[in-house]
């Protein structure tokens, strides 16, 4: 069967009673953002420990500095601050883990302790970032909707959305040339280097100083488009199709 992305949502609430909910459900996993775990541990087989769908992620709160920007009432410098943190890589490590989950259908909620004032001012910033760096859609459970509208997606958005999880070696190469629409988006720099490492065009101790990355993005791009004809040929072969896993083709791109 032909195995499709993207078809959960991510869901971020402040309602104690959705978090709970969300926890007892097996088909959601719940990211808490939050600095204290033992707040969400059960009895569960004798000790105390979370639920095996929790992860309590410190790390999505925003910084000190955005913080003490908001209780100075320095609004706008508050988001600035956490918007800018949004890009280091202990978060974005973070965001990987989320859009795999979503890539592979798990529904994600990502709930907000309701007594966390400067937190709660800076969700807006959150998803706004989410969706205007990787075009993923937030929502909450009152109007829940995938994470991706396939139907209408930004392919710039999506092109970074792959690149992040293709670097984090999250997805492999078959699956990032499937994904990532080259015919619309150059490949990043990194992603030049990782491919053409792991095709052995590059070696893999080289200096980026060195690389002519005009001649190398042709040369990827060209490897990357191949291998996505290459997918998708075996996908149009009926013999074939319980190999192939996609979200969308570029032959399926919406109009």
């Amino acid at each position: 069967m032909l195995k499709m992305h993207w078809l959960s949502p991510l869901i971020i609430s402040m309602n104690f009673e959705e978090k709970n909910m969300a926890i007892n459900n097996p088909e959601y996993r719940v990211i808490i953002m939050d600095d204290s775990p033992a707040k969400y541990m059960q009895l569960i087989q004798g000790e105390y420990r979370l639920p095996k769908n929790v992860s309590v992620l410190p790390v999505l709160l925003p910084p000190f500095d955005s913080i003490n920007a908001f209780i100075e009432g320095e609004f706008e410098k508050s988001n600035l601050i956490y918007e800018d943190y949004l890009n280091s890589p202990y978060v974005q490590h973070c965001l990987n883990t989320i859009f795999t989950l979503l890539f592979n259908n798990v529904a994600v909620m990502i709930y907000i302790p309701e007594d966390a004032d400067p937190v709660i001012n800076c969700i807006n910033t959150l998803i706004n970032y989410i969706y205007a760096r990787y075009g993923v859609i937030t929502c909450n459970s009152s109007q829940i909707v995938p994470a991706l509208d396939m139907n209408n997606i930004d392919l710039n958005k999506y092109a970074v959305l792959i690149d992040l999880m293709y670097m984090n070696n999250t997805i492999p190469l078959d699956e990032f040339a499937l994904q990532y629409p080259i015919e619309y988006a150059p490949l990043s720099p990194t992603a030049i280097i990782k491919v053409g490492v792991e095709t052995g065009n590059l070696n893999a101790d080289v200096d980026p100083s060195t690389i002519d990355f005009n001649y190398w993005e042709d040369v990827m791009s060209r490897l990357v488009y191949g291998l996505k004809l290459s997918i998708i040929e075996k996908h149009n072969n009926p013999n074939n199709q319980d190999k192939v896993s996609i979200a969308f083709t570029m032959e399926e791109i919406p109009k």
